[in-house]
C-alpha cells in the first residue's frame, strides 16, 4: 500500500469505529449461511494479510484484539496453523454530500390580500465520509464464508486520540448479531 493510501485507511479505520460512540450508533448488519452449525467449530485464525490491516498503525491491532475477545467469549480458542474458522476485516470509506434545501420566501398581508414574494431556495451543502467495516468469517477447509458482520455509517472524529474503546464497542454491537451468544468474559481463553 501507498503510504498515503495506508495512512488515510488507518485514520478511516479508527474514525469509522468511533460510529459506537455515536448516539443513534452504526447500522449493522449480518448474514448466516444457511445449514451451518457455528457451535461445531472450535478454533479460529486470520489471514495473513486481512484486508484491512494498514501496517504498523496501531487500529488495526485493536480490530484483532476485540475480534478475538468477541470470538473467545463465544468459546472459540485462537489457533495460529490450521484453524477450523479464518477471519478477514475489511475497511472502506466514500466521500459523500448531502445537500438540504429550505424556502426563504417572504410571506405578508397588502390590502387584505396574502401575497408572496418569489421562492428562494437556501441550499446547504453537507460534506460527510461514510465507513463501513465488514467482519468475514469463513470454514477453512472448505474456503466458504460462514458468517459476516458489517457496521456502516458517518465517520466521527471524537475518538481519533483513542480509539480502543470505539472499537470494542461497534466490534461488540457487530458480534451481538452472531449466532452464538457471548459467555461471560472469565470463562473465555484470553491469549491472541
Amino acid at each position: 500500500m501507498k503510504p498515503s493510501h495506508c495512512s488515510r485507511l488507518c485514520s478511516m479505520a479508527v474514525a469509522i469505529l468511533t460510529l459506537g460512540a455515536c448516539a443513534s450508533g452504526p447500522t449493522i448488519r449480518s448474514f448466516e449461511h444457511d445449514g451451518v452449525d457455528l457451535s461445531r467449530y472450535q478454533t479460529y485464525g486470520f489471514y495473513e494479510h486481512p484486508s484491512g490491516d494498514a501496517g504498523a498503525n496501531a487500529v488495526p491491532h485493536f480490530i484483532k484484539a476485540a475480534i478475538s475477545r468477541e470470538m473467545q467469549n463465544r468459546g472459540y480458542q485462537h489457533r495460529g496453523d490450521g484453524p477450523d474458522l479464518l477471519v478477514n476485516f475489511h475497511l472502506q470509506t466514500e466521500d459523500k454530500e448531502t445537500v438540504s434545501t429550505s424556502p426563504a420566501s417572504y410571506f405578508g398581508w397588502r390590502g387584505g390580500y396574502h401575497w408572496a414574494a418569489n421562492p428562494v431556495r437556501d441550499d446547504a451543502i453537507s460534506s460527510y465520509t461514510q465507513g463501513t467495516l465488514n467482519i468475514d468469517i469463513i470454514d477453512r477447509s472448505r474456503n466458504e464464508l460462514v458468517w459476516e458482520g458489517v457496521a456502516i455509517g458517518i465517520i466521527k472524529d471524537e475518538s481519533l486520540e483513542n480509539p480502543e474503546p470505539a472499537i470494542n464497542a461497534v466490534m461488540a454491537q457487530i458480534f451481538e448479531r452472531y449466532p452464538l451468544p457471548a459467555r461471560a468474559a472469565t470463562s473465555a481463553g484470553q491469549s491472541n
